[in-house]
């Protein structure tokens, strides 16, 4: 496991986002996948329930480190589990 993946305000696959309006939670989702560009950016791609907010744009994701940055605006709660890099480690 990296250092990277220590970080909790980083999503990463199957871990939930929580998306805020004036400081209450209002929209909940799962990372389903990542996109990785050129540069190393990643991007998450979110299954929204029971709907998703109206700034979220299905084919473009949101970017990783505009979760991690936007604290008022996003709460990660990470998926339990042994990870390896960004893919989940099968056990037993």
């Amino acid at each position: 496991m990296s250092d990277w993946d220590h970080n909790i305000r980083h999503a990463f696959l199957g871990d939930m986002v929580v998306w805020k309006e004036e400081g209450k939670r209002k929209y909940f989702g799962v990372v389903y996948k990542l996109d990785y560009d050129t540069w190393g950016t990643i991007t998450c791609h979110i299954r929204w329930t029971p709907e998703k907010p109206k700034e979220y744009n299905e084919m473009y994701g949101l970017r990783q480190s505009n979760i991690h940055n936007q604290r008022s605006k996003f709460d990660v709660i990470k998926v339990k589990g042994e990870r390896s890099g960004h893919k989940f480690k099968q056990t037993g």
